[in-house]
C-alpha cells in the first residue's frame, strides 16, 4: 500500500522516521505505522481517504475515545486530524506472544482482568446503547467458531468439517439466544464495548498491560460482560496444558468476571464449545471428524 501525500507530508512536517509498516490493510486502506522522532518511538494509525465509510465511521469513534480518555492502561493520545492518530508507542509483547513464550504467570492474568474490569468503571458511559442487544455476544461466538485470532489460516478444512461447524454453531447460537433473552440486565455492564477484546490487543511488559485498538467501541451493540468472557475463554484455551494456571482461572478469576452469574457461566461453556470445535485453532491435539459429531449430538439434545 502506496503511501499517500497526506501522511507523506504529515511525516515531514513532524519530522517522523518510519522504523516499521505494522499493519496494512487494503480493503481497509489502513496504515498502521511505528515511527520515531529524535527521541521517541510513536503508533501512527492512518485512514485513507478512499477508505469505506464504516470504517472512518469507526475511525473517528476510535479518535474520539482516545481524546477525550487519558488512563494508564491505554495509549497515550499525543495528535489527530481526518486521516490520522498520532499515539505513544506501547513498549512490550502482546498477551499471546507472552502465553507462547510461556511467560504467562497468575499475577499478570489477574492484572490482565482487573484493569480490562477497571477499564469500564472508569470510561464515562456517554454512549446509551440499546437494551435487549446483544450484537457482541453472537459476535464473539461467531469468532471464537470460524477462527479469530488464534486461527491457523493456512489450514485447510474439509466441506463435511465445515458442514459440521456450522451446525454446531447453528445450535450454540440458539441456546446462547435463549440465555441472553433472559438475563437479568441490572446485574450487566452495559453503554461500554471493546468489541474485540482478545490477546492479540493486550499489551504486557513485566506485570504492566495496556489495552489497544478500541475502532469498535462505538459500532457495536451489546455489554462488557461478553468482552469479558471472550478474553477469558481465549486466555484458557491456551493455558490447558498448565494445571496450576488453569485452576487459578476458574477459581479466581471466572468468579471475578462473571460475579458468579449462572448465566454467565452458561455462556462461557458455550464460547468454550466454540473454540473446541474450531477447526483453524492450532491446539497439541488433533480433533477429529468423530468428534465433533458427537459434540453436536450433545449440544443438540
Amino acid at each position: 500500500m502506496q503511501l499517500e501525500e497526506s501522511i507523506n507530508n504529515y511525516l515531514k512536517l513532524k519530522k517522523l522516521k518510519i522504523i516499521e509498516i505494522i499493519q496494512a490493510s487494503f480493503w481497509k486502506k489502513t496504515l498502521i505505522l511505528k515511527v520515531k522522532d529524535d527521541r521517541n518511538y510513536y503508533i501512527i494509525k492512518y485512514i485513507s481517504e478512499n477508505s469505506p465509510l464504516e470504517i472512518k465511521k469507526k475511525f473517528a469513534d476510535e479518535v474520539e475515545f482516545y481524546e477525550n480518555n487519558s488512563i494508564e492502561f491505554i495509549p497515550k493520545y499525543i495528535y489527530s486530524n481526518n486521516f490520522l492518530i498520532q499515539m505513544e508507542y506501547v513498549d512490550g509483547i502482546t498477551l499471546r506472544e507472552c502465553i507462547h513464550n510461556n511467560l504467562l504467570t497468575t499475577s499478570i492474568i489477574d492484572n490482565i482482568v482487573n484493569k480490562s474490569i477497571e477499564l469500564y468503571d472508569e470510561i464515562p458511559h456517554t454512549k446509551d446503547f440499546e437494551k435487549n442487544q446483544f450484537d457482541n455476544a453472537y459476535l464473539h461466538l461467531n469468532t471464537l467458531c470460524s477462527g479469530g485470532p488464534f486461527q491457523t489460516k493456512t489450514k485447510k478444512i474439509s466441506l463435511m468439517n465445515k458442514i459440521i461447524n456450522k451446525l454446531i454453531y447453528f445450535v450454540l447460537k440458539f441456546k446462547l439466544k435463549r440465555i441472553v433473552n433472559n438475563l437479568d440486565e441490572s446485574k450487566l455492564k452495559y453503554n461500554f464495548v471493546h468489541g474485540d477484546l482478545h490477546y492479540n490487543n493486550i499489551i504486557v511488559k513485566g506485570n504492566n498491560i495496556k489495552i489497544i485498538d478500541f475502532e469498535n467501541i462505538f459500532s457495536i451493540q451489546g455489554t462488557y460482560d461478553f468482552d469479558l468472557l471472550y478474553l477469558y475463554t481465549i486466555i484458557e484455551a491456551n493455558v490447558q496444558l498448565k494445571e496450576k494456571l488453569i485452576d487459578y482461572m476458574g477459581k479466581i478469576i471466572l468468579p471475578k468476571i462473571t460475579n458468579n452469574n449462572n448465566d454467565l457461566l452458561k455462556i462461557c461453556d458455550i464460547y468454550r464449545t466454540a473454540i473446541h470445535i474450531n477447526s483453524k485453532y492450532n491446539r497439541n491435539y488433533k480433533q477429529t471428524l468423530y468428534s465433533k459429531i458427537i459434540v453436536l449430538y450433545r449440544e443438540f439434545f
